[in-house]
């Protein structure tokens, strides 16, 4: 199972203003309580089924409190969190990872073509990671991975680990 789901709206984080109640609420809603309902309702069939995978898609910005809001770093930092604890819960029956992306070139946050030329020319790899190279990760999760739970995949390019690249090279 992929939790996939995801929701955001951009807020400049030095407007804290701009994020609203209604914001606050359809993301957590989404982003985070949608992840857990999904999980609750599948657990019981998996295990039936004599065990399975759940992959959450997470975000990069949950480790670098950065992207298009406040709340969209936060409920995706969330959601590491809860992968670990549901990992714990449902092993050795149930494997829990996640992916964490980083900025994708799919018009999810409503950025222009200005932000995603910005990131790859950043990021340590000179591009972006492609919505391919995050179905490659999430199918090694759900097939090849049996030995692995509880634990976050960044497809970023290294820019988490990394930082940004360094403009002197």
């Amino acid at each position: 199972m992929v939790n996939n789901a995801g929701w955001t709206k951009f807020a400049p984080h030095k407007d804290l203003e701009a994020l609203t109640d209604d914001i606050w609420d359809r993301t957590l809603d989404t982003n985070l309580r949608g992840t857990f309902y999904c999980t609750r309702q599948a657990v019981p069939l998996m295990k039936r089924g004599g065990g399975g995978a759940i992959i959450n898609n997470t975000s990069a910005a949950a480790f670098h409190a950065s992207g298009s809001s406040i709340i969209y770093a936060a409920s995706k930092a969330a959601v590491v969190t809860m992968t670990k604890s549901l990992a714990r819960a449902l092993a050795p029956e149930i494997r829990v990872n996640g992916l964490a992306p980083g900025l994708i070139a799919t018009g999810f946050a409503g950025f222009d073509d200005e932000a995603f030329q910005k990131g790859a020319k950043s990021s340590p790899m000179g591009r972006l990671a492609g919505v391919e190279e995050i179905a490659k990760a999430a199918l090694f999760l759900a097939a090849d991975a049996t030995a692995t739970t509880g634990e976050i995949i960044m497809v970023d390019c290294g820019r988490t680990a990394l930082g940004p690249r360094d403009a002197a090279r």
